[in-house]
């Protein structure tokens, strides 16, 4: 019964993929999700966990060529951001040469990495109009918030992740996924202004919000918790209109809404684990800190690596930290130097550019703005995360939004500027 719910549901989205190709990106952003509820739920897919990825890699590629089948082109307008993004990947490849840990084990590493990386950089050339980001997002709830309630409903739980189990061990799911996804889900009904036909989502958005938050707090995800907060608080204002002061009314009433479910979130669901004390959290933030220290120390004893870097993955070194030192920003410093760090910031410049440079575009356009408002929240909680968990190769989702933002700013200039030849057109010659 199980495996005939899959295929049926399996083939409706690919029907309706040839309609909205973009929803394909809704897929993507569930992955995390799916595979941790398949697999708390059905051992064969707990044996063979790659199966969710093969499907929804194939459903971005089904879409790919879809949209090139329309349209005779995906590539063009490929966005200033993601042509750094590339560059940078390409570096750290190359600077693997120079690393100190065996050719061997860094290339398991970038093995199991890669195939997300070819997603974050091909997977936004999906979105050629601003329509199909929207489109995007709201698949994301349609799909989204079904796991969600998944997950909390009928899935088993540890105080850390969901139980899988395979013959007879038990272990347990990763929690930052699925809260991670709640996180993308919370973001979009948080954000989004519905139009007429989608009217219904607009009062559901807080009970969304609220369920997602639940499963943050239940998986222990303490940074997803709380980033999720901060971004919404602090995206909402671009997504609402501030034109008069009952605008700003309802804004404050938003926030303490906001700030209302994540403290019923918190006692409702953190029970008794020792995760969310506070001697608990600063001793995990300590030991962040002292892994960072101790790459940057041996990039700053080392000369040639302050500029060129001490190789990526170089931190599995047992002699420099022996695993990712969960801040990403720091560890591009150390492992691709001053020349990696330098096209990260120049890639954040870009996209904080890029943000503004579209919010006064649309900030009169009710959905774009609310379009836009997700996009940053997601940008904003990845970004925050990055500095708490991960590593910069294991970071696809950081970069496949940055690039995101990018291409959406490209094809809003290229509506943009059809919406004005077409004016001109209508005025005709002489007037």
């Amino acid at each position: 019964m199980f495996l005939i719910f899959l295929c049926v549901f399996g083939a409706c989205f690919v029907v309706a993929l040839f309609k909205y190709p973009a929803i394909a990106l809704s897929a993507l952003l569930c992955l995390f999700g799916v595979k941790q509820w398949l697999q708390s739920i059905n051992p064969f897919i707990a044996v063979y966990r790659t199966i969710p990825n093969w499907f929804i890699g194939g459903i971005i590629a089904l879409a790919l060529i879809i949209k090139f089948v329309r349209s005779g082109s995906v590539l063009t307008a490929y966005p200033k951001a993601g042509w750094i993004v590339i560059g940078l990947l390409t570096y750290a490849l190359v600077s693997t040469s120079w690393s100190p840990l065996p050719m061997d084990v860094t290339w398991d590493l970038w093995a199991g990495t890669l195939p997300y990386l070819l997603m974050a950089v091909v997977a936004p050339l999906l979105i050629t109009s601003t329509e199909d980001l929207s489109l995007a997002y709201k698949g994301l709830l349609v799909i989204g918030v079904g796991l969600v309630l998944l997950l909390l409903l009928t899935s088993n739980w540890t105080a850390h992740g969901v139980v899988i189990r395979v013959d007879r061990r038990v272990t347990e799911g990763n929690p930052l996924a699925v809260a991670l996804m709640a996180g993308y889900v919370s973001s979009a009904a948080i954000m989004m202004n519905f139009g007429k036909k989608w009217r219904l989502w607009s009062f559901l958005r807080w009970l969304i919000a609220g369920a997602c938050m639940a499963l943050a707090v239940k998986s222990g995800s303490r940074g997803q918790f709380f980033a999720m907060l901060f971004c919404a608080a602090a995206l909402l204002p671009f997504s609402r209109k501030m034109a008069r002061p009952s605008h700003f009314v309802i804004l404050v009433v938003s926030l303490i809404l906001l700030g209302s479910l994540g403290i019923w979130a918190f006692h409702s669901f953190s029970g008794a684990s020792s995760r969310w004390e506070t001697t608990r959290m600063e001793v995990d933030a300590y030991d962040r800190l002292n892994m960072a220290g101790r790459l940057l120390k041996c990039w700053y004893e080392t000369p040639s690596a302050i500029v060129f870097g001490l190789g990526n993955s170089s931190s599995f070194d047992p002699k420099i930290v022996g695993f990712y030192p969960h801040m990403v920003p720091l560890e591009i410093l150390g492992e691709e130097g001053l020349i990696g760090f330098s096209l990260f910031i120049i890639i954040l410049v870009v996209s904080v550019r890029c943000f503004i440079r579209i919010f006064k575009r649309v900030q009169m356009e009710e959905t774009k703005r609310g379009t836009l408002a997700a996009l940053g929240a997601m940008v904003c909680l990845e970004l925050i995360l990055s500095c708490k968990e991960g590593s910069f190769i294991g970071n696809s989702f950081l970069l496949f939004f940055l690039i995101v933002l990018g291409k959406y700013e490209a094809v809003l200039s290229r509506e943009n500027k059809r919406i004005a030849q077409r004016a001109a057109l209508s005025l005709g010659p002489g007037r």
